[in-house]
């Protein structure tokens, strides 16, 4: 028997995540992980288009409609970051613009990054 799709946890919150959405857009201007200007007239799926963000990741205990935990970004950007943390994307994307990239993945970058996921609290 197929499996079901998971369901995106943000959909839960429906109205709620649309309202969050629609005043994140209106009150930032920057992605929060690259620095750089957010065009909002870009539509989806360009990878400068904007997106809302959730510093800490819903899946990781993060809420998508706490004003507190939500910020703009570059669709690139957010898709970067996946579920690490800001400080994680904010470095790779640095080095991504700088010719640094190493392509060390999180896990492999260093024991802080081992010793912080020992713990499922971020």
């Amino acid at each position: 028997m197929p499996q079901k799709p998971k369901s995106n946890p943000r959909s839960k919150y429906g109205s709620r995540r649309k309202a969050m959405r629609k005043r994140v857009l209106a009150y930032y201007d920057t992605c929060y992980l690259c620095g750089k200007p957010v065009d909002k007239t870009i539509k989806t799926p360009d990878p400068l288009s904007p997106e809302v963000d959730e510093i800490v990741p819903v899946s990781r205990g993060g809420s998508p409609t706490d004003w507190n935990n939500v910020r703009l970004t570059h669709r690139q950007c957010n898709q970067l970051k996946k579920a690490h943390t800001a400080a994680w994307a904010q470095a790779r994307i640095y080095e991504k613009e700088h010719g640094l990239d190493t392509g060390v993945t999180p896990e492999a970058c260093c024991d802080a990054y081992k010793q912080h996921n020992k713990h499922s609290n971020w």
